[in-house]
This record gives C-alpha cells, sequence and structure tokens, in this order.
C-alpha cells in the first residue's frame, strides 16, 4: 500500500525560503521561541496543501528537540469550524495549562484549525489566551486575510501555498523510490505539479495514477490527520 504522508520536516516541501528558514530557525534553537510574545506558528495555505499534517509532526519534533527525550507532544487539537463555544474551548485550553504537563520539556501544544472560522470577538481571546511562555500554538487557515491582526502579530507566519515546480522534484522522485513505483520523467512530474496547484491531496492521486500501480494507496487528509482514504487504481 502506497503511503505519500509525510513523516518529518526534511519531507516537507515548503512554500519559500522565507518559511523553510523559519521552520529550521525555531527547531535549531537560532530563532526565539515561544519568547518575546511569539509563541505560535501559523499556517496558511491552498487546501490540501499539508498544513494540518505538519502541525502534528512540528509539534512533535519540537518536543523531542527540547524535552531532550523520545516523546510526543500531547497535542490538544480544535477544529474551530465546529466550535459552538470558543469562551469554554479557550477556558479549558487554560485549564489545560494549569495541570502538570504530560511533556519532557513542560511545554503544551495546541492546534487550532481553520481559525479564520473564529469570530473577531473570538479571535480577541486567542489573542489573549497566547500571552503565556509555557504553550506552543498552531494555527491554520486556508484564508490569511480573515485572521486578526493581532493574532497574526504573535505568530510566525509560514506559507503553505505552491512552491516553486522544480521544489517538488527532490520529494516526487523519493516518493516513487519509497513506494516501488514506475519511474516518470522530471518534465512530466513538473505537469503534475503544475494541475496540483499546491495541493499535495491531488498530487498524490495524479502521482500513483500515472505511476501506474495496479493497487490501493492511502492518502492522509492534510485537512483532518485521522482520516485516511484509501484509493484502488483501475486496472
Amino acid at each position: 500500500m502506497m503511503n505519500f504522508t509525510p513523516k518529518k520536516t526534511s519531507e516537507m516541501v515548503f512554500s519559500n525560503n522565507t518559511s523553510r528558514t523559519t521552520i529550521y530557525g525555531i527547531l535549531d534553537g537560532e530563532l526565539p521561541f515561544s519568547k518575546n510574545g511569539i509563541s505560535g506558528l501559523l499556517f496558511y495555505g491552498v487546501y490540501g496543501s499539508g498544513k494540518t499534517t505538519y502541525a502534528d509532526i512540528f509539534c512533535n519534533e519540537l518536543e523531542i528537540i527540547r524535552g531532550g527525550q523520545q516523546g510526543t507532544a500531547n497535542v490538544h487539537s480544535i477544529n474551530c469550524g465546529k466550535v459552538t463555544n470558543f469562551s469554554k474551548t479557550i477556558q479549558n485550553c487554560e485549564g489545560c495549562c494549569n495541570w502538570v504537563p504530560l511533556t519532557y520539556s513542560s511545554l503544551v501544544y495546541f492546534i487550532f484549525d481553520e481559525v479564520d472560522n473564529l469570530k473577531l470577538n473570538e479571535q480577541r481571546l486567542l489573542k489573549t489566551f497566547m500571552n503565556r511562555e509555557n504553550i506552543v500554538c498552531i494555527l491554520t487557515t486556508n484564508y490569511l486575510n480573515r485572521v486578526d491582526d493581532g493574532v497574526r502579530d504573535r505568530y510566525y507566519e509560514i506559507d503553505f501555498n505552491s512552491a516553486n515546480d522544480i521544489d517538488y522534484l527532490p520529494r516526487l522522485r523519493q516518493l516513487i523510490v519509497q513506494n516501488n513505483l514506475t519511474p516518470l520523467s522530471d518534465k512530466f512530474l513538473l505537469n503534475l505539479v503544475q494541475k496540483s496547484n499546491g495541493s499535495w491531496r491531488k498530487l498524490a492521486n495524479y502521482l500513483s495514477y500515472h505511476c501506474g500501480k495496479k493497487q490501493s494507496f492511502s492518502v492522509v487528509s492534510s485537512e483532518n490527520p485521522t482520516v485516511t482514504t484509501q484509493v484502488k487504481k483501475a486496472e
């Protein structure tokens, strides 16, 4: 069974060098985080670009680095599109921060998915919640312009829109080898990249189909990593 889902930062294709440098700067400890009023990352970009998938990866990698031992980040995930009482949600998050941390680093990790669904007053509650140094918050959005400026000021912004077409090639070649697929020319792969328009969900389907693998493969939703779609290629 094929699996195109990234497992670590080195398998990600970032939109630009600024975003890539910011991520590695935080993980390497060169960029202050979480300090000086900035305790989060804001992932923005098109649907299917891997924002939610990478949020979990980043939290777990940061926890290993900061905690000094192998362990998970025990991430608290909030789907802002489904929250009916955000004030209560923030109270619950504050309660999590008051517990004895379940991480070696003593950091508490939160993912606020689809944060653009929050109303302005709800985003301000989130902004107030951010005034802590023992938390790491990841926000995702498909609509950056719907996020309050005060919230954005407290986050490093990471662009998940389309990268340069050629930047996808190393990862695509790696996936072909890992999944024992029929090789494709770089020219053909670049054509698939252009058709996907930054969506790894589409790109994974195109890649599997054109590589001619006659078996099922899995595509993990980048918006909800708990959802895996099984696809069987036609004979």
